[in-house]
């Protein structure tokens, strides 16, 4: 039997992430938000963040939103036209420069 130990860092990575992802259509998401959900300052999320990641937690859920909102535009049986509800944003940042930020 095989036991696998992760680390505090692993584990607290699992924990933002698992936030990050259950909130990710929510436009009230924000890194207080993360950061209150998870138990630990925002000072402490952005070093441990920076240090993990190398992306603020701030730009991590842009690029996770990014990245979903790409996965959807991409994936056949996805959409408006099967029922679901476009993921809205209240950010007033165009597509466009939000992609070209991503690269």
């Amino acid at each position: 039997q095989k036991l696998e130990i992760e680390s505090p860092d692993e584990r607290l990575l699992d924990r933002i992430m698992k936030v990050i992802n259950d909130n990710i259509a929510n436009p009230e998401l924000s890194v207080e938000m993360v950061a209150e959900t998870v138990g630990i300052s925002r000072v402490h999320l952005h070093r441990k963040l920076k240090e993990l990641t190398n992306q603020s937690t701030r730009d991590l859920i842009r690029n996770l939103r990014l990245k979903q909102a790409a996965s959807l535009l991409t994936t056949a049986s996805s959409g408006v036209t099967n029922g679901q509800q476009p993921m809205m944003s209240t950010h007033h940042t165009t597509p466009t420069t939000l992609l070209t930020k991503a690269r």
